[in-house]
């Protein structure tokens, strides 16, 4: 094996184990033991895609096809970053090729609806959502989308089922249970509404984060567990270090005040310790002071 080809798969196995930076950098050192080689220039385009690093992606797919024919998978990752960075006509023209070249391939159908949910054209993306379900049975990606677009046109009954699909074929998807929860509540259906939410709730409180923290706020109605959600969703970012709070002098308060919608408070686990010091506030009560973040962009802190 050589040194391009070690990199390479360093590479891959740090990607697998969501370690973008770290993928990049080994990419990074194996084009430059192999410019331009179309395998590796393919893999790093994927972990640009992943930091978001949109333009560089495109470029690089470029390069790739540039060298090579036509290829569906090429394609298909090209459009999905046109249509991240919101060039959806683009993105369709891309996908339509893809699947012209493999009209079999299952996530180019995929692809194409999200595209096509994009332009708001929902009766097409079903249609191909449904292509990329009959060639993928049971595709956990393809269901959730399956799902969405069938809310998006009030065929609420019909996302249920995909939705409960999912749930069976892989009960630990993130937010699944939410996603069932909320379909039956757009669509009025309370068929075993309690018993799912009790579920969610009993969940939370063991310590699995089977919902988001705002939305467990609308199924929970006992003190008890809103705070065995705060310790659960706390516990994702660990505790927040003491020296992160502000010295108040004796007697003082710490205002807490949130600053986004998704109840940062349980997010900077706070809540876990004592609060007998804090009071929680609306930020806009405390525009000018001097704030220290002490949460994943959700929280901040002053003292008075």
């Amino acid at each position: 094996m050589t040194g391009a080809e070690e990199l390479v798969e360093k590479g891959n196995t740090s990607l697998r184990q969501g370690r973008h930076e770290e993928a990049r950098r080994h990419y990074e050192q194996a084009l430059a033991l192999a410019p331009g080689h179309p395998g590796i220039l393919n893999n790093y385009a994927a972990v640009l895609e992943k930091l978001d690093q949109l333009d560089e992606a495109l470029a690089a797919y470029a390069q790739v096809q540039a060298q090579i024919p036509p290829h569906a998978g090429v394609l298909t990752n090209w459009s999905v970053v046109l249509m991240k960075l919101h060039r959806l006509d683009e993105a369709l023209a891309k996908i339509e090729q893809a699947i012209r070249l493999a009209p079999h391939y299952a996530e180019a159908f995929n692809c194409r609806g999200s595209i096509l949910f994009g332009l708001g054209r929902r009766q097409e993306a079903l249609e191909s959502y449904d292509r990329a379900t009959a060639l993928r049975p049971g595709h956990s990606t393809s269901l959730l989308n399956r799902a969405a677009v069938l809310q998006e046109l009030k065929r609420f009954k019909d996302a249920d089922l995909a939705l409960t699909e999912l749930l069976q074929r892989e009960p630990t998807f993130p937010r699944v249970r939410q996603l069932v929860l909320n379909n039956r509540l757009r669509g009025c259906d309370w068929t075993d509404y309690a018993a799912l939410a009790a579920d969610v709730v009993q969940r939370v409180e063991g310590g699995e984060v089977s919902v988001d923290p705002f939305y467990f706020l609308g199924i929970a109605d006992r003190a008890s567990s809103q705070l065995a959600a705060a310790r659960t969703f706390g516990a994702q970012y660990g505790p927040m270090a003491p020296e992160v709070l502000p010295s108040t002098g004796r007697g003082g308060r710490i205002h807490v005040a949130y600053v986004c919608a998704d109840l940062g408070i349980m997010r900077s686990g706070i809540l876990r310790g004592d609060c007998s010091r804090a009071t929680i506030e609306r930020a806009s009560r405390f525009q000018g002071s001097r704030w220290v973040r002490c949460g994943p962009g959700c929280l901040s802190i002053s003292t008075n």
